[in-house]
């Protein structure tokens, strides 16, 4: 039975009536809705809605794909073409299911299942990917656009107060998590966390022109970027296909991955939505959600005279500890035991931090990292930073 309407998938179940609500990225009812939405496209806020294509939606997926043998990647995006899709059978758990393959090229090699689930009073979004070709098909970008209301266009401040949000992400592969927070401060506060195996690899702007600054066309969103909305972006499982193309010879934050599929074969991806009732409260969210923890106190960017301690809170022990660096940077690692975290800088010095040690802060010709340096040189891209900091990967 093939359904229409919001491209989250949960308009069939009377969660979800619109692309923006009041501070979040849908309307979340619990009413049913009393009459199917208008197949055309609507404008609320300014912003074309519903069935529009190229406009992503919280529930849509990007893909790079490359059959055995091939050298080029291909490029699909459940956002290109808007279609019923085709509902399937709900199981105890699970709210609205459905195949893509209606919003999707015939030629694509891979079935795409969506699953919206209720499990243990979490709200999971999922999808299951699997490989209907008789080749083996390599995923080289996948990509879960975080579609959330912080589009200010054309609102009074009152107004973008009371229905907008920022997010801020975690780029730290499986203990990344997305932060998403009300204009006003208020509470309660959004996370997007991993559903099992789905790291947070890279964070990627959806750009709102074709070319620009090497968009493909099939991967912008046409809701105009300026200086009161900058832009949707999507959180990276895999992005190997980039680090080959648009991203090649930058070094990422996190090392770019793929993954290849039998014929026959399936992977399953998944984020799941938390809810922290207070903004102070995050992290201990986080905690009793058994995701990882990090805090550095006093902070991350210090002055050159004070000290810094990183505590990380995790239930499971470190595996291994390792250190990587630049052969042209002297770095000495703290001389502590503990679990792993990480030292970023200006010139991409990594080092290994155990839960409780003190980083001394260097300045002037003595600094490995050389954050004089990267003072005068300004700015930072794809997460090299112009100053120290603290960050923990997670890996599983």
């Amino acid at each position: 039975m093939p359904i229409s309407g919001p491209r989250c998938g949960l308009s069939s179940v009377g969660l979800c009536n619109s692309r923006f609500g009041d501070g979040a990225a849908c309307h979340w009812s619990s009413d049913k809705p009393k009459a199917p939405p208008s197949p055309g496209p609507m404008l609320k806020g300014g912003i074309l809605v519903l069935n529009t294509p190229d406009f992503f939606h919280l529930g849509d997926l990007t893909l790079r794909l490359r059959a055995a043998g091939s050298a080029d990647w291909k490029n699909y995006s459940t956002a290109a073409s808007r279609a019923p899709v085709i509902v399937l059978p709900n199981s105890a758990h699970v709210l609205a299911a459905a195949d893509l393959a209606p919003t999707l090229p015939p030629d694509i090699p891979l079935q795409v299942i969506r699953t919206w689930a209720l499990e243990q009073g979490k709200l999971v979004l999922r999808f299951t990917l699997k490989n209907k070709s008789n080749i083996p098909v390599q995923i080289g970008a996948l990509g879960i656009p975080m579609v959330f209301n912080n589009v200010l266009n054309n609102r009074s401040l009152e107004e973008a107060h009371a229905k907008c949000s920022f997010y801020d992400p975690y780029i730290g592969e499986h203990a990344g998590y997305l932060q998403v927070t009300r204009l006003s401060g208020k509470a309660p506060a959004l996370l997007v966390v991993p559903d099992g195996k789905t790291p947070f690899e890279a964070y990627n702007p959806i750009l709102d022109r074709p070319g620009h600054f090497g968009a493909a066309p099939i991967f912008t969103d046409p809701t105009p970027r300026g200086i009161t909305f900058e832009g949707f972006y999507e959180w990276m499982v895999h992005s190997q296909a980039y680090a080959e193309n648009e991203w090649k010879g930058v070094q990422e934050w996190n090392p770019a991955t793929s993954l290849t599929l039998q014929p026959g074969e399936s992977k399953s991806y998944g984020i799941k939505f938390l809810v922290s009732n207070s903004i102070r409260g995050i992290e201990q969210t986080l905690t009793d959600n058994q995701r990882p923890v990090a805090i550095g106190i006093p902070g991350y960017i210090l002055p050159t005279d004070i000290d810094a301690r990183l505590f990380l809170k995790y239930p499971k022990s470190a595996k291994s500890e390792s250190r990587t660096r630049r052969s042209n940077l002297p770095y000495q690692a703290p001389e502590c035991s503990g679990r792993v975290g990480r030292l970023r800088g200006a010139r991409q010095a990594v080092g290994t931090l155990p839960p409780h040690c003190h980083l001394r802060r260097w300045s002037g010709a003595n600094d490995p990292i050389l954050r004089d340096q990267a003072r005068t040189r300004g700015g930072c891209r794809h997460g090299s930073l112009p100053y120290n900091q603290t960050v923990v990967r997670g890996s599983q």
